[in-house]
């Protein structure tokens, strides 16, 4: 099923800026790992090219990528853009997830009374909206788009349709697609890591039995390629790990919401497939404060 513009669900424009802002925040982040690990491999190889070339300029560019390395380090922790990162798309992830179950009858918006339902949900919403003081929240935070008001008055057969189209397979793919994209990184750097490490052993070996010589800043810089490399390829396999355990949650419960449940099991289903989603964005986020 295509989406369209009955399955898109849309909220306040609030909560559009808090997406922007968790997107912001991601690309600068990702932008200070992938310079640091630039800088990093700069500064190993230009001292491995001083050794060949004996030409000083070689040490002024290994300084030059150091110190920026060092300046990118304190920006880090003076911005924050990880924490930053985290708190934006958690809270992202918690309004999309409320909205979700609500548009489609999911727990705790399943109940018999619609006027509760609609009542918790805007008050989630302005809950959501005043962690991060988004002003003005009192104002239209609680907005419900018409798109959800029409899934949510749609059959019990439509409404699991969409969900299943538009919620559930979309974000069991995309966690299919992290976990095999960081697998992938993960070997990579791992390879990385393993030359530099022969490099800096062989240069080693040399030096201690005299076969030839090797003056300290070829071997630093091989020491220095492979911390940059071990950097890099300790996270990968962490994440690919986390969003691996994440696809097999999600594909035990998944065929409980496509063989036609019943209705009175529908909010309990979803409701549970939603939290292995927010458990996952925890447990992303946990990973995150604690590896930049």
């Amino acid at each position: 099923m295509k989406h369209d513009d009955q399955t898109e669900l849309k909220t306040s424009k609030i909560f559009t800026r808090v997406f922007k802002q968790a997107d912001k925040y991601k690309r600068i982040t990702y932008g200070f790992s992938q310079i640091k690990i630039v800088l990093g491999m700069v500064v190993a190889g230009s001292m491995i090219m001083f050794e060949k070339l004996g030409d000083r300029s070689w040490l002024l560019v290994a300084l030059f990528a150091a110190v920026m390395v060092f300046v990118l380090d304190i920006t880090a922790s003076l911005y924050k853009p990880a924490k930053k990162w985290v708190t934006y798309r958690t809270l992202s992830e918690d309004v999309k997830r409320a909205t979700w179950l609500y548009a489609v009858h999911g727990s705790p918006y399943d109940t018999e009374n619609t006027a509760n339902d609609t009542s918790k949900y805007r008050s989630d919403l302005l809950k959501y909206s005043k962690q991060q003081n988004l002003k003005p929240y009192s104002a239209n935070s609680h907005y419900i788009s018409p798109n959800t008001k029409v899934i949510r008055e749609s059959s019990f057969t439509r409404r699991e349709e969409i969900y299943l189209h538009n919620r559930a397979k979309p974000m069991l793919e995309w966690y299919r697609k992290r976990a095999t994209h960081h697998r992938r990184l993960g070997w990579f750097w791992k390879t990385i890591l393993t030359i530099s490490e022969i490099t800096a052993i062989v240069l080693l070996a040399g030096q201690a039995t005299g076969v030839w010589d090797s003056n300290l800043s070829a071997i630093l810089g091989a020491f220095l390629a492979a911390g940059t490399s071990w950097s890099a390829a300790k996270k990968h396999p962490i994440l690919a790990n986390l969003y691996k355990n994440t696809v097999t949650e999600l594909e035990k419960w998944l065929p409980e919401l496509k063989n036609y449940p019943k209705e009175k099991d529908w909010g309990y289903l979803v409701g549970k497939y939603e939290e292995i989603l927010t458990d996952a964005t925890k447990k992303w986020g946990e990973f995150r404060l604690t590896n930049n």
